[in-house]
């Protein structure tokens, strides 16, 4: 695997084998003359990291536009860290128009006279570029110059080239410079492993009627469901299934949304709902709480299909039935961010007892043909669909395949061996160096919570990166141990963890007196051994302690003493009393 160092304001990092591979593929496109390209990667695989570090090699000025504040957020955190590029948005009553590179609203830039206040620019960045053939955008784009022959560079990214509606992104993007498919990604380590869970309602989708996406209609879809009494199915394997989980549920209505929450609530499961008209305080206080596991279940209708990542969410329930894969995507992506300890994320669907439509469920992001699912099992089926993985949006649909509430492991999970120490650090140990993430405080004002990297070399700690994303925070710091040339070392499934524990390992697991057990393995050991290394190396960065000598000297003078306190700050408050001292006798 190849990556590519790439400096990040002070700090080092390496962007993945496919970021590169998709960097080299638009720069070969330009190089043909191609203008209007697309790039398809999913959700969780640092699309924005991909684009910031393009427009930062690119001259004149760059408009990055997007439908979602969100979205303008993630993108300036992401431009901060590539190189600290200048920025500026436009949106409602911000107006930073001179700046290299303008985070533009599309609704807006919708506004003759603020699209008309703009700079030409050389490049235009269209986020979740599925939304690009509405009429919206392509008359903002227009105005912008995209369809002109001496008109910008436009570079499109998404995590499906499909729209609900069924309107191809040809016209807009006529080549696809690069894409990686979900199960690609999660094959590869680079998301969590998926999990599914089928679960049938008694009730049939057959001959309901459409929307104009092509899609369920919502409202029929919540009547249907309403009237079946499918909150309770939804609260009982929210219950069942979602156990010791972060399990977000999205549902088609905003009704039952919340009627679901209070099937959960009185299951004693502590639950929350959220919909597109909550107010901005209703909403934050509600995530802040999911967030930090005041929470077990968060119930939403269409909020979270885009913008929100919160890589500690491991179980996705589909209350809402779907014929669109864009949607479906969007949803499932909600769940597939990796986080150290985070072996993978359930995806609990809810099918229709008849089947006899193009329901979407898991098993169409995999290929799997429904009879060799069927009859083989997903495990076997899956050797065959791997070796031949179909690209995003040409995936085969399973209806009829019998898995009421059968568990499938859909792909291989995580292969690193992550410990958690000391004040809920994660830490990854191979022979050069022992790699950190722990929590970053630096920003106080920062609404999600940020990580940073800190990587010990013998003895000496460097910090390599910091104010993350969880889920980014954690490529890094895999991506740093394949780098070193040692994941065998650090691999779950490394055949040499499977032997008895080495005359070494015993003699130290010993001298830690750490019992050992007849079926002990040499992974085993090594994990508890890296465990005890990881918490040593963290207390390396821990303030050192008064010393005994110095809390008697203030206590002796009658200072009180604040718990925790340390070397440096009794010192200073006792070179403060000579000092004082000094000052009265002279």
């Amino acid at each position: 695997m190849t990556t590519l160092p790439i400096s990040l304001a002070e700090h080092k990092i390496t962007l993945r084998d496919y970021q590169v591979e998709c960097l080299d593929a638009i720069r070969q496109h330009l190089d043909e003359g191609k203008k209007r390209l697309l790039c398809i990667l999913p959700t969780g695989t640092g699309k924005t990291v991909v684009f910031s570090h393009f427009v930062s090699e690119r001259e004149g000025h760059t408009l990055i536009l997007a439908h979602r504040d969100e979205l303008l957020a993630q993108a300036g955190t992401k431009l901060d860290h590539v190189g600290q590029l200048d920025h500026g948005t436009v949106k409602a009553e911000r107006n930073q128009l001179d700046h290299k590179i303008i985070l533009g609203s599309v609704d807006t830039l919708a506004n003759e006279r603020r699209i008309n206040q703009l700079p030409r620019f050389s490049t235009i960045i269209v986020d979740e570029a599925h939304h690009a053939r509405s009429n919206r955008w392509t008359t903002v784009l227009s105005r912008l110059g995209a369809f002109d022959d001496d008109g910008p560079v436009v570079l499109g990214f998404t995590a499906t080239p499909n729209r609900t509606d069924k309107q191809g992104l040809g016209k807009i993007f006529p080549d696809i410079a690069y894409q990686c498919t979900l199960p690609e990604m999660v094959a590869r380590g680079y998301l969590s492993n998926l999990r599914a869970v089928q679960v049938k309602m008694d009730i049939s989708l057959s001959g309901m009627k459409s929307s104009s996406s092509a899609d369920y209609s919502t409202k029929e879809l919540g009547q249907v469901m309403h009237a079946a009494g499918v909150e309770k199915l939804i609260a009982h394997s929210a219950a069942k299934y979602g156990k010791g989980r972060r399990l977000l549920i999205f549902t088609p209505t905003v009704e039952l949304a919340y009627d679901v929450m209070r099937e959960i609530q009185a299951l004693g499961i502590t639950a929350g709902a959220l919909d597109g008209n909550a107010r901005v305080e209703r909403r934050k206080e509600v995530l802040d709480a999911f967030s930090k596991g005041d929470l077990d279940v968060l119930v939403n209708c269409a909020l979270f299909t885009e913008g929100y990542d919160l890589p500690q969410i491991d179980a996705v329930m589909i209350a809402r039935p779907t014929k669109s894969q864009l949607l479906y995507t969007q949803m499932v992506g909600r769940g597939t961010r990796p986080l150290p300890g985070k072996s993978e994320c359930l995806v609990i669907d809810l099918v229709d007892a008849t089947k006899s439509h193009r329901l979407v469920t898991l098993a169409d992001l995999v290929g799997v043909d429904k009879n060799q699912l069927s009859r083989n099992g997903l495990k076997s089926a899956m050797k065959t669909a791997m070796a031949g993985m179909p690209p995003a949006g040409s995936l085969l649909g399973i209806a009829g395949a019998k898995m009421k509430a059968v568990m499938v492991d859909m792909f291989g999970q995580r292969d690193f061996v992550w410990t958690e120490s000391r004040n809920g650090a994660w830490s990854l140990s191979v022979p050069s160096m022992i790699v950190h993430i722990v929590t970053d405080d630096s920003d106080s004002l920062a609404e999600e919570p940020k990580y940073k990297i800190l990587v010990d070399r013998n003895g000496k700690i460097e910090a390599m990166a910091k104010g993350l994303d969880l889920s980014w925070a954690q490529g890094i710091a895999e991506d740093l141990v394949r780098s070193s040339g040692n994941t065998q070392v650090a691999k779950k499934s490394a055949s040499w963890r499977k032997v008895p524990p080495t005359d070494a390992q015993r003699a130290l697991l010993q001298r830690l007196s750490v019992p050992i057990t007849a079926k002990m393995t040499k992974g085993e050991a090594s994990d508890i051994i890296s465990t005890r290394m990881a918490a040593k190396s963290l207390a390396r960065l821990e303030p050192e302690k008064a010393t005994p000598k110095q809390l008697w000297l203030l206590r002796h003078e009658h200072i009180d003493i604040p718990d925790g306190i340390t070397k440096e700050e009794a010192s200073k408050i006792i070179a403060g009393l000579m000092a004082k001292r000094r000052s009265l006798s002279g």
